[in-house]
């Protein structure tokens, strides 16, 4: 079995669909994913523009309640909430209720409350060094890292979610990748909108 450290804003969109990309490599290779929620919004600060603000401030209020979910139910319940919040909030619905979505997944309904609460930003922000350590100062969301390899990259950003046998091959591709000590970076345009 592989871990994999998955370091997500709940507010990003490419996230979420890595994310799905990922849960379907649960179904195709032996990996178990230690959901970790990160903030945008504490790692840029003042840097994002004011349509990207408001966006991230969204993002670290849900990761404050992933944070909350993990004290009370672990891992389980992070990626409940975190599927739970990603659902509601790039399907049909955007501008989830929070209080609303904790309740689908039948979490305690108090957890809401933790989004107003900054003592989460303590472990928010160590999961972010942990990112930062794994992937390089300028990662954003996300960031993953295989246990196996002993370091992680910023990505694989997605613009849509392979599923079946294309989501392990497309895992297989990435983990060689990071396997080569002699890889670095790739990247490319964006020329779509993640869906």
């Amino acid at each position: 079995m592989t871990t994999v450290d998955f370091f997500f804003d709940p507010s990003c969109p490419w996230t979420w669909v890595t994310s799905r990309w990922l849960t379907h490599v649960a179904e195709q290779r032996p990996i178990e994913i230690r959901w970790r929620p990160i903030s945008l919004l504490l790692k840029n600060g003042d840097d994002a523009s004011d349509e990207m603000r408001e966006e991230h401030e969204i993002g670290l209020l849900a990761a404050r309640v992933a944070i909350a979910a993990g004290h009370t139910g672990g891992n389980e319940a992070v990626a409940d909430f975190y599927s739970a919040f990603g659902t509601a909030n790039f399907g049909d619905e955007g501008s989830p209720d929070l209080a609303e979505v904790v309740a689908s997944t039948g979490l305690p309904s108090d957890l809401e409350r933790a989004a107003t609460d900054a003592k989460h930003d303590t472990a928010i922000e160590a999961n972010a060094v942990d990112a930062e350590k794994m992937a390089g100062a300028d990662a954003g969301s996300p960031v993953l890292a295989v246990d196996d390899v002993g370091r992680g990259t910023f990505g694989p950003v997605l613009g849509s979610a392979p599923t079946g046998s294309a989501a392990g091959e497309l895992w297989d591709h990435v983990v060689a990748l990071l396997a080569s000590p002699q890889f670095y970076e790739l990247t490319m345009e964006r020329r779509s909108q993640p869906h």
